[in-house]
């Protein structure tokens, strides 16, 4: 779990100056109680893990934490989804590994965010539970209500069982992207961090969307 201090000067594509701890480690900053937000990709390793880390950035009233419906328990996080992250200013999750999707997760989850549409259905076979609040990114970043409260009558009222998962539109694997021909290893790798950038800036921009939407507490005390 990531959750650091919003950096006011974040600006997607340039090296951030958002302050982490000294020691590296990640620090918890969310109140107990706050809604918790689940983004889920295949292997927690790229997409899930740049969305955590935006997501407590932009929206560090909410507890962001992230898991993979394949992924390889315990693994680190790779080079090229650091450098992104680093590329885009967010601070480098140093204890981050990688956490395969289970039943506690499901129900601790307030909202489960998908990068693809198989996800949302990995979660409607395995934990028919959690299908009334899972939806990708994309589809939510653009068709969620303003001020949504991430309350389980208010998301449940969505429907996100019913929907057509066609019609939802995936954020692609950066790590499937397909390589043109390089003449060199070094313009190879430079091509596959470019791809993994691309992937973070894309999240960056469709969760500033997402977050502009969900409610925050100073709008559930007026209300």
């Amino acid at each position: 779990m990531i959750a650091y201090p919003p950096d006011p000067n974040l600006i997607p594509g340039q090296s951030g100056t958002g302050s982490a701890p000294s020691s590296g480690e990640a620090v918890t900053v969310v109140p107990a109680g706050n809604s918790t937000v689940l983004f889920l990709c295949t292997g927690n390793a790229a997409r899930s893990v740049m969305a955590e880390c935006i997501m407590a950035q932009l929206r560090p009233d909410i507890l962001s934490v992230s898991a993979g419906t394949l992924a390889m328990e315990g693994a680190p996080l790779g080079s090229r989804t650091r450098h992104a992250l680093s590329t885009i200013g967010m601070e480098i999750p140093q204890t981050h590994r990688s956490h395969e999707l289970n039943a506690e997760d499901v129900r601790n989850a307030d909202l489960i965010v998908a990068m693809e549409e198989d996800h949302v259905n990995n979660v409607r076979v395995r934990y028919p539970s959690g299908s009334p609040k899972t939806a990708t990114l994309r589809w939510l970043a653009r068709n969620l209500p303003t001020g949504l409260d991430l309350t389980p009558p208010r998301i449940g009222s969505l429907q996100l069982d019913c929907l057509d998962l066609s019609l939802q539109g995936d954020v692609a694997d950066p790590a499937e992207a397909t390589p043109p021909p390089y003449p060199t290893v070094a313009e190879r790798l430079e091509w596959e961090r470019k791809v993994y950038v691309d992937c973070a800036i894309e999240i960056f921009d469709l969760l500033s969307e997402l977050a502009q939407l969900i409610a925050r507490p100073s709008d559930r005390l007026v209300s």
